[in-house]
């Protein structure tokens, strides 16, 4: 079932909850309070497949991203967001934003914006989810981008100098390390 369908099928499943809920004005029957119920639970098992339903956007050797549009929607920072998956399954392991308008991004967020799972770092995942967006940067324009890390998050710094960061002079009352990588040249 894609994304399409599955949209639908909760649409339909939410009016007939509404329905359901009309009836409160008249009490309950044990049936009712079941049936509403099951249907909260069919709505929450369509929503956790929601996001994976036309397969990754991305796919690489170790992990794949699935493109997020409830957090994409619900977030107030411009952008595209993705769930990092451990690739060929559903299991979560981070997110992924790309804010590729310059012109609109808040200047700590710069263009890219990452977090893996406490249980999954140390594994190199979000260089590999950086390196798998690469290519696809490249091809729509981009040479250049930013990404900014807070000077204690040590992880997070190597992970953008190995993505071959370079960090630029910080600006009066910034409190972050701001990076400029250079997708042109591929550092393995």
């Amino acid at each position: 079932m894609g994304k399409i369908e599955i949209k639908q099928q909760i649409k339909e499943l939410e009016d007939e909850l509404r329905k359901l809920y009309a009836l409160e004005k008249y009490g309950y029957l044990t049936d009712t309070v079941q049936r509403i119920m099951n249907i909260n639970h069919q709505i929450d098992l369509l929503r956790f497949e929601y996001p994976y339903a036309d397969g990754p956007t991305y796919q690489g050797e170790e992990i794949d991203l699935y493109l997020n549009e409830e957090e994409q929607e619900s977030s107030e920072l411009e952008g595209k967001y993705y769930t990092i998956t451990l690739h060929g399954t559903t299991k979560r392991i981070g997110r992924l934003r790309l804010s590729l308008e310059l012109d609109k991004i808040i200047p700590f967020y710069a263009n890219i914006g990452y977090s893996i799972l406490p249980k999954y770092r140390g594994n190199h995942y979000a260089l590999k989810t950086l390196e798998l967006v690469r290519q696809d940067l490249l091809e729509k324009g981009f040479s250049q981008i930013k990404i900014t890390a807070y000077p204690d998050n040590i992880a997070s710094i190597k992970t953008i100098e190995a993505f071959g960061g370079q960090r630029v002079k910080p600006e009066e009352g910034e409190s972050w390390n701001t990076y400029e990588v250079d997708l042109t040249q591929h550092k393995k």
